[in-house]
């Protein structure tokens, strides 16, 4: 039986193994990094399904917001919160059956607990009798 002789693998060849895992392991990480850590964007959208239809006199109820926030777990009260939008108006008439976007934002990658709406008006229109 003829007996296999094993040569080490020369330097060159361990060199160029020893650089790809470091490759491998720099954009494995880098992938890991972006995302867990790079912002994320985050949407606010409306729909109003009412559980019963409104009142036949009501020609459409407007809310107006000015601002829409959002608040990242275990921050501060002050320092967590991210404004989604400054300003936004909605005929809740027009978002029954669709989404309307209110707002997009950039955010820091995390956990958000709470949403906070600023309403300052709402007016309905109705018909009078």
């Amino acid at each position: 039986m003829a007996q296999e002789t094993h040569q080490p693998m020369p330097k060159r060849g361990r060199r160029t193994i020893l650089l790809a895992l470091v490759l491998v392991l720099v954009v494995i990480g880098g992938v890991v990094g972006f995302l867990f850590y790079a912002p994320s964007n985050a949407q606010i959208s409306i729909r109003d399904p009412p559980q019963q239809p409104y009142d036949s006199s009501i020609q459409a109820i407007y809310v107006t917001f000015t601002s829409i926030e959002i608040h990242s777990a275990n921050a501060g009260d002050a320092s967590g919160w991210h404004t989604i939008t400054t300003s936004a108006t909605v005929n809740l008439f027009t978002v029954l059956n669709v989404s309307k976007v209110l707002g997009k934002a950039s955010l820091p990658a995390g956990r958000y607990t709470e949403l906070r709406f600023n309403v300052s008006a709402v007016i309905v229109t109705h018909i009078r009798d």
